[in-house]
């Protein structure tokens, strides 16, 4: 047997198709000389040998290349993969049918005579090892054939429009997606370039981009662009693309996705538009409250310092309660203008240094601390890509949250923070009463001041705001039970450094 041969049962079985009688005996006797482990089966005709076929399938064929009723070749010319090594037999001048067998799937060949029939021992030998060969790149055909389908149907089902592109920035392929998205059938494409399918503008603002981004081999990633369906409607669509090589390196083009986000852009340019107005609407408000409020305090508090002493307490009481209530409005308007300001962070390109400006925050809340009679510890604060401004509302609210609300047994307060990656985490921790955990999910709304906050004064907007900054930053705010009794109030933001290669942000325990 053939060092390293796969047979189904430890016996090598032949099958042996040939209507010589004297060749097949000298094939029979140099096979079993040798090989102790061998089941030989002889057939004369390509009949009995489908016949025999269509029973079993043998370890081996050996086949003449002329049989009384064809030619062994047709054995070979099914179109299907043969299912074992086939040995094709020859007379002398018949080479070229032998080539044409090799062709046509055979493993090896012999010109017959009396030397190399005794020789088959080594031919069977050879084609079985041969075989072990074929096998395995029919096995890595066919794995390759798996990830190629398998590629092919998640292109095929995705929602995006996956292409390729050559050197000259030519569509080489187009998944059919991009019939959805824009139209044309994929073999429209061929052939064109991404800048036929834009308007001319767009063409060329683009064009200046794509080139200068080729020429560096770099890689891109949401590249807003406006296209042209084919029935002529604007579709927005946004690209992204990877480089990618020849088996040699050489650079080949480029291969990526185009994903439809015309409705997501409108509905964004709509939401700007929105925010605008309403920005607008704010300040138109503010100041048009603000002149008549300050007009209403002013002549209270005149009233107040000139004529108090001629009011009776009653008078007195409502006059000073028109100055507390006008006040508050006041705060609560300027908390308002405050919130409608967020709309969009833009982040620095130097870090603040968040220690910092927790210190200047302190020394403007230093009034309050001392009329609290609490301690403010300041831990370790991590620096972040944050405006000043915005980090100084989320430390003003929550520390001025903490001493209204703490108690004169709610201290110590304590400031910190920790950075994981990206992401970085900030708290003030008090040990006062707390928050009741029915309100906790409500506290960072609008107004919602919670059941402790009815016995305090503000405006019920100061953890709102801080629950903006930090959606717009990508984390969240929350409030949990400080141990022991007491409120501890994270802020979680996603900071994102100017250099690339951030290390990855993993899990944090509190």
């Amino acid at each position: 047997m053939a060092r390293g041969a796969v047979v189904k049962d430890g016996i090598l079985h032949i099958l042996l198709i040939e209507d010589a009688e004297s060749d097949a005996r000298l094939i029979a006797d140099s096979l079993a000389s040798t090989r102790p482990a061998m089941e030989l089966t002889r057939v004369g005709s390509l009949a009995e040998a489908r016949e025999e076929l269509s029973r079993s399938v043998p370890d081996l064929m050996i086949v003449d290349l002329l049989l009384p009723d064809g030619l062994g070749t047709e054995l070979l010319e099914t179109g299907d993969a043969l299912p074992c090594p086939v040995v094709v037999m020859t007379g002398h001048g018949n080479e070229e049918l032998a080539v044409r067998a090799m062709r046509a799937g055979a493993t090896d060949y012999v010109v017959k005579s009396a030397s190399t029939l005794k020789e088959m021992p080594a031919v069977v030998e050879k084609a079985l090892h041969a075989w072990q060969h074929i096998l395995m790149r029919r096995s890595a055909e066919e794995a390759v054939e798996r990830k190629r389908r398998k590629f092919q149907d998640l292109v095929e089902t995705i929602n995006d429009w996956v292409w390729e592109v050559d050197l000259d920035g030519v569509y080489t392929y187009a998944s059919p997606k991009v019939l959805d998205l824009l139209g044309y059938q994929p073999e429209e494409i061929l052939g064109k370039s991404p800048f036929d399918l834009m308007a001319e503008d767009e063409a060329k603002r683009l064009k200046d981009f794509f080139r200068q981004i080729a020429r560096q081999r770099k890689p891109f990633w949401n590249v807003p662009n406006t296209n042209r369906h084919k029935d002529g409607h604007e579709v927005i669509l946004e690209t992204s693309g990877l480089p990618f090589y020849d088996s040699d390196g050489s650079f080949a083009g480029y291969r990526g996705v185009d994903r439809d986000i015309t409705d997501r852009k409108r509905a964004a340019d709509r939401l700007r538009e929105v925010n605008r107005e309403l920005a607008a609407f704010a300040h138109t408000v503010s100041h048009d409250l603000r002149t008549p409020l300050t007009a209403i305090i002013g002549f209270s508090e005149f009233l107040r310092d000139q004529y108090g002493r001629q009011l009776d307490g009653q008078g007195t009481d409502i006059l000073t309660n028109i100055i507390e209530q006008g006040r508050r409005m006041m705060a609560l308007m300027e908390d308002l203008l405050s919130l409608a300001r967020i709309g969009h962070l833009q982040r620095p390109s130097e870090v603040v240094q968040t220690a910092d400006l927790v210190k200047e925050v302190v020394a403007e809340l230093r009034g309050r601390i001392v009329a609290s009679r609490l301690e403010l510890r300041v831990g370790d604060l991590p620096a972040v890509h944050l405006a000043a401004h915005f980090l100084a509302e989320i430390f003003e609210n929550l520390i001025g949250n903490a001493l209204e609300y703490a108690g004169e047994e709610g201290g110590p307060i304590e400031v910190g923070g920790r950075r994981s990656g990206q992401q970085v985490r900030f708290f003030v921790r008090d040990h006062g009463p707390g928050v009741p955990e029915a309100e906790r999910d409500k506290i960072f709304e609008v107004f919602s001041r919670g059941s402790t906050g009815s016995r305090t004064a503000g405006t019920g907007v100061g953890l709102a705001i801080v629950g903006k900054i930090a959606t717009l930053c990508g984390g969240r705010a929350w409030v949990e039970q400080t141990p022991g009794g007491g409120s501890t109030f994270w802020v979680e933001l996603v900071d994102t450094p100017p250099s690339p290669g951030s290390p990855s942000a993993v899990p944090f325990e509190n």
